[in-house]
């Protein structure tokens, strides 16, 4: 059975989404013009509803804005506690486009120039200047600096809450034995680097990086659920965090780090946040919410580039707008289409990827129909070979339970299930490949369905 709330304002179709074996609700919110009936597609809830049945995740609250109206969807397993718009959870690195969003009001108002070295506005932050190395904000903002990941001198105690003593002063120490920058101007994703430009935010404006998130954040925006340190109240309303097998598992902890994915919040105000980056989106006058999707620069990603801390693709021949964040035992999703039309937000407490949820919310005409398959060994095994995507990156397949096995060069391999006759899932990465069919019947190629972008590649003469 379902629980459900405000049903008044649904067609029954909505409430029939939920299936059985889960917990949910679904539900609008209203302004005064007419709530579309379609920004939450029933599609989507049952893909959700799936998911959550088959354990891929404890729970998931989803919500859709236009800009004006509100749609959310909360699912849990059957006898557990139904997440709804005021749930909280940890975002993990959507933290990183809040950090970014500081740094552009700071930059709207004068106070610093992107292209400027950090060192001159920030130097406790930054390499020592004997190094002879040069960080602009922009550089930073943007994954370009040439910084690693992670600080080489992040040595937990405890691994199950890994940033929780790393902190200030081992930051700073780290910081000045960085000698060089090999991968400079290059896009190269740094959790580091955001830690570094959260030293220099809080270093600039003399208030601590948590205060900033308050001040800049959450209280302009009316987002009261967000934040670093919870008070009880807000305790109360934080689902308890599961690892990727469903075990469950402590929160995250920051201290140096926390720019880099400290920030708690709900769904309602995650909206609200979006809600404010699709207005800016919607205009041509200047802002910092508009400085972040406009300062960009190329990435490793195809059809990607990066601005202020988000990504820009081109996701089935529309721009849009994204980031994803996760911790131990919490993943997230945000994205927006570019013209700021339409905008998701997913936010779960298990540590796998909800990207395909928030996708499938955008673009759910891209949905495959799904029904109950079983394929026999013999017939799986005409998708056996090896698919070129391009010359150096190779998808290997191999037959497996009703199931198939997908290995790409140099990656793990994935077991993809069943979802059409000719079409397999990999929950993990949220990735589709659908095989095609020569004049003969034979399969002669794939395609990989994967963050909107559709990638076919050629079967391989044995």
């Amino acid at each position: 059975m379902y629980r459900a709330h405000h049903l008044s304002l649904l067609k029954s179709t909505v409430a029939a989404a939920c299936i059985s074996a889960i917990s949910c609700f679904a539900y609008a919110e209203k302004s005064d013009a007419a709530t579309p009936q379609t920004l939450l597609h029933d599609k989507v809830q049952q893909l959700i509803s799936q998911k959550v049945e088959d354990g891929e995740f404890a729970s998931v609250i989803i919500g859709v804005s236009d800009g004006q109206h509100h749609q959310f969807a909360g699912f849990s397993a059957k006898g557990q506690p139904v997440p709804d718009k005021n749930s909280i959870y940890e975002i993990g690195s959507l933290t990183k486009t809040m950090t970014a969003l500081i740094l552009a009001k700071q930059i709207q108002q004068g106070r610093i120039q992107a292209a400027q070295p950090v060192a001159e506005l920030a130097p406790e932050c930054m390499p020592a200047a004997s190094a002879g190395l040069s960080i602009s904000w922009l550089d930073l903002a943007t994954h370009t600096s040439g910084l690693p990941r992670l600080p080489e001198n992040l040595q937990p105690k405890n691994m199950a809450n890994p940033y929780s003593d790393y902190t200030q002063k081992g930051l700073n120490s780290y910081i000045q034995t960085i000698k060089n920058l090999p991968g400079k101007g290059k896009y190269a994703y740094s959790n580091l680097g955001y830690g570094m430009l959260g030293c220099a935010l809080a270093a600039v404006s003399g208030k601590p990086f948590e205060q900033l998130i308050r001040e800049e954040i959450s209280k302009p925006f009316g987002m009261p659920s967000t934040g670093i340190q919870l008070s009880a109240e807000m305790q109360k309303r934080l689902q308890g965090g599961h690892d990727a097998s469903g075990k469950p598992v402590s929160g995250w902890d920051f201290d140096a780090m926390a720019a880099a994915g400290a920030v708690r919040s709900d769904a309602t105000d995650m909206l609200r946040y979006l809600d404010t980056l699709m207005a800016a989106a919607r205009t041509d006058q200047a802002s910092a919410e508009k400085l972040v999707q406009t300062a960009q620069r190329d990435t490793s990603m195809q059809k990607t580039r990066i601005a202020f801390g988000w990504h820009l693709s081109n996701m089935y021949g529309r721009d849009m707008v994204w980031h994803n964040g996760m911790t131990g035992g919490y993943a997230s999703f945000a994205a927006f289409s570019a013209d700021g039309k339409l905008g998701v937000i997913v936010l779960t407490n298990t540590a796998r990827s909800p990207e395909a949820l928030g996708i499938a919310a955008l673009f759910p005409q891209q949905l495959p129909e799904r029904k109950a398959v079983h394929l026999s060994a013999e017939a799986l095994q005409q998708f056996s070979g090896r698919y070129a995507l391009t010359p150096a990156f190779i998808i290997t397949v191999t037959p497996g339970n009703n199931s198939l096995t997908i290995q790409a060069s140099g990656q793990p391999a994935f077991r993809a299930a069943v979802i059409a006759e000719d079409s397999f899932e990999i929950p993990e990465v949220g990735a589709v490949i659908t095989f095609q069919r020569d004049a003969d019947g034979r399969i002669s190629q794939l395609t990989l369905q994967q963050n909107g972008q559709r990638i076919p590649g050629k079967k391989l003469a044995d």
